[in-house]
């Protein structure tokens, strides 16, 4: 912070500032709640917001055009949205949400042409009662009243002044959360003085998933614990989220975090089969925190997390409106402006969709149930959001501001039109959901280099890009190569709580090691995991050539794997997973060949502009290639057979694969899983062993839901 100080000071943006004046100045925390706009513009704003118009008509009317505020001139009508420039906004999931959002708009308008309105929903609630207001209002003072108890306690502990937002408050507030109230005082000066928030929490983590880790299931000793091999994971990644809050925190050991990736727990488990994801849910569910373990084993973000922690911000909304009011800004209507661009209440959206019966189109005739495991949910809303007008939704806030939005019922709001309902499960039935599969290898990166000769670079930094690779280039352990009986061997050491299974001492390179543990493990009755659990009184050792006990830890495993590559001198790493898979058929006889390639091969060709695979095999052709995510649509006997119009025929035999192996075994999963009853067929699996039994078309689903035969690389 102090240096953005220094910097805007020397642009001239800031006046002239002694150290002092600066130091005091990066410590300042603004209150969060409330609006990023000037005391001059909210006088204007706020005499329109009196009168009850929404937040955007009130900027329109106060002189604030959304249009010009996104840098371009106001009323200037465009064809399509210009894609975002890399980190243009500011928060990187409003940036792909909205990235997301220009794409689908613009396809619209390719395909249909400018529609005549745009209503967009935001995640806000209606008008909440006074009696909501009180309770909120109530909470935020009795924290505040905590929070000076324990400043005023802290001030006599400490012997010296301690204000309610110090840190030291919320040092002892991390204590308290910690089940530590009996200790004594001497243990609470320790802590204040030594303690670390990122250590406490890490503590904290560890007495919740009782010692055990839910990643891998070894026990994580409180040495370990303080160690670099344990940190704290985002259960619902950060980059997707931006949720740093306790309730998303779990610990992890580093290796399995850096494999993880960007991934979701249950989506990483998933990729590794039936029986780890199996294991995985087994872990979690021994864990106590009902809303933890509801986050690891999602499938997808959740939508109503989405919608508190991402669409309810106003600089979201803000940005997506004015980009949008390009499209279609507004129109003279007689002394005003018609806005074309319209903001749908979140709220609003769930009690008409109850209202008018669309529930029941994905829940089995449940009016009352929405059915989030069928992605379709989002196109109902769709349609409820497009017919929710203005008079509506002041019928709805008037209703809600009273707390009777229970008491609504077609009586009081009718359908649009007759037959609504009818018509919109007709539409939702054609409907054949899109998938996004991102499928770049390499990128580039911007990056901005501060720099101090301002005079050379007016602006305070320079511009360079980087090249980013998308995903995990190797797997994380490193190994070593060493000579044992003239044989030469990859190894790696492994800590003795890694062992989970007593034939994994198999691996072990040193025989006189590899048999004190075996003797370790019989004298525990076979329970390897008691054997090798930490215990000071009772150690694990060897005895040196001197005589000298010698505490054994972590031992050296062999991996027979050839699949390895040297990253540097003498350190080798397996190169990861298959990237792609390249079917070769004769169109003839039928008969089929196949090729695969590890994502670290596949970032070293494209590095050198190079192909991935040849265009044949043995004089076979190719026929295409097959990466993870990737979608087919299955047939019997011939490709013929598919009726492409027949939307039903197509639904039913769009699969997705999971994953496959070098030796071109291909696991295919039913692409709508998630919106079938029936447990069987929810779990519908197809396993080709061999490339001449794949009988498939790969196709793409572009973002209206068209699908679109893909052949070749």
């Amino acid at each position: 912070m102090k240096t953005i100080i220094q910097r805007k000071i020397d642009q001239g943006i800031l006046p002239r500032l002694n150290d002092e004046m600066i130091d005091a100045l990066a410590e300042i925390n603004l209150e969060e709640g409330y609006s990023n706009f000037s005391t001059k513009a909210l006088k204007k704003i706020l005499p329109h917001l009196r009168e009850g118009l929404p937040p955007y008509e009130a900027f329109v009317k106060a002189g604030y055009n959304p249009t010009q505020r996104a840098g371009k001139q106001g009323g200037e009508e465009l064809m399509k949205i210009a894609p975002l420039a890399p980190n243009e906004l500011r928060n990187p999931i409003v940036q792909q949400m909205l990235s997301e959002t220009f794409r689908v708009v613009n396809a619209i308008v390719k395909a249909y042409g400018k529609p005549d309105m745009i209503r967009v929903e935001m995640a806000r609630e209606l008008k909440r009662p006074k009696t909501k207001r009180e309770e909120a209002r109530n909470k935020a003072i009795q924290k505040r009243k905590e929070r000076e108890e324990h400043a005023e306690f802290l001030t006599i502990y400490l012997g010296h002044t301690i204000e309610p937002n110090n840190p030291e408050v919320r040092k002892y507030e991390l204590w308290l959360e910690m089940g530590c109230e009996d200790t004594t005082l001497d243990n609470l000066d320790l802590f204040l003085k030594n303690g670390r928030i990122i250590d406490s929490k890490k503590y904290q983590l560890w007495l919740e998933c009782n010692r055990i880790s839910p990643y891998s299931g070894q026990p994580i000793s409180l040495t370990k614990l303080f160690s670099p091999e344990i940190e704290i994971e985002h259960i619902l990644p950060y980059s997707k989220t931006m949720n740093n809050e306790f309730t998303n925190l779990c610990l992890c050991e580093t290796s399995i975090n850096r494999e993880k990736g960007n991934r979701l727990p249950y989506e990483f488990f998933a990729s590794k089969g039936t029986n780890e994801l199996e294991l995985f849910k087994k872990r979690v569910a021994t864990l106590s925190n009902e809303a933890k373990k509801k986050r690891f084993l999602a499938d997808e973000i959740p939508e109503d997390f989405l919608n508190s922690q991402i669409v309810n911000t106003s600089y979201a909304a803000r940005e997506l409106h004015a980009r949008l009011e390009m499209l279609l800004p507004p129109v003279p209507d007689g002394d005003t402006k018609r806005l074309r661009v319209q903001v749908v209440n979140g709220q609003a959206t769930a009690t008409l969709r109850r209202l008018w019966g669309l529930n029941s189109i994905l829940s089995k005739g449940d009016i009352d149930t929405k059915n989030r495991g069928d992605h379709r949910h989002h196109a109902i809303d769709a349609i409820t959001i497009a017919c929710t007008t203005p008079s509506l939704l002041h019928t709805l806030t008037t209703y809600s501001k009273f707390n009777e939005l229970n008491k609504l019922t077609n009586d009081h709001i009718e359908a649009p039109w007759k037959g609504f309902l009818t018509n919109s499960s007709e539409a939702i039935n054609k409907i054949i959901v899109s998938y996004r599969n991102q499928k770049r290898l390499v990128g580039k990166k911007p990056n901005k280099i501060n720099v101090k000769n301002l005079e050379k670079h007016p602006s305070g930094y320079i511009k360079q890009s980087t090249i980013t690779i998308r995903g995990a280039l190797h797997e994380e352990t490193s190994y070593g190569l060493v000579s044992q009986n003239g044989e030469e061997i990859f190894v790696t050491r492994w800590p003795l709580e890694k062992f989970t299974k007593e034939n994994q001492l198999d691996k072990v390179l040193d025989d006189k090691v590899r048999e004190v543990l075996r003797e370790r493990v019989a004298r525990f009755g076979g329970d390897i995991k008691k054997a090798f659990a930490e215990n000071p009184e009772d150690p694990i050792y060897m005895y040196s050539l001197n005589g000298v006990k010698v505490p054994i830890k972590r031992v050296r495993v062999k991996n027979p794997s050839e699949n390895l590559v040297e990253v540097r001198p003498k350190v080798f790493v397996e190169s990861g997973n298959n990237y792609c898979i390249a079917i070769y058929r004769d169109r003839e006889t039928g008969k089929s060949e196949f090729d695969t390639i590890t994502f670290w091969d596949a970032i070293r060709k494209t590095l050198r502009n190079e192909s991935l695979f040849s265009t044949s095999k043995n004089g076979k052709p190719i026929l295409f290639t097959l990466q993870q995510k990737d979608i087919v649509v299955r047939y019997e006997n011939h490709p013929d057979e598919i009726n492409w119009n027949d939307i039903e025929y197509i639904r039913n035999n769009l699969y997705r694969v999971r994953k496959f192996d070098i030796k071109g075994i291909i696991y295919l999963d039913y692409l709508y899983a998630a919106e079938i009853d029936d447990k069987q067929d929810r779990n519908r699996l197809f396993i080709s062993p061999v490339p001449n039994t794949l009988k498939c078309v790969k196709v793409e689903i572009d973002l209206l839901g068209n699908i679109i035969k893909k052949e070749g690389i």
